[in-house]
């Protein structure tokens, strides 16, 4: 199934949150670490798994994310 794979730093996980709302209420099929990776899950091998099967990426650009190595990554 398609999805579009989000990246954004966890300070801005407010808006990111009410973006994903908008998103899926719009038909959009989202992937979001807190919710799609389950306990127990390799986070590195999730995201690359996530990553690789995406449809669109969605980079969240703030003065947080600017630094965040996880989404320079």
């Amino acid at each position: 199934m398609s999805h579009v794979f989000i990246s954004y730093s966890s300070k801005d996980r407010k808006f990111v949150e009410s973006l994903i709302v908008e998103l899926r209420n719009l038909g959009v099929r989202t992937w979001i670490d807190i919710y799609d990776i389950k306990p127990g899950d390799n986070w590195a091998n999730a995201i690359r798994d996530a990553l690789d099967n995406a449809d669109a990426i969605v980079v969240i650009i703030s003065e947080t994310s600017l630094h965040s190595e996880y989404v320079q990554f």
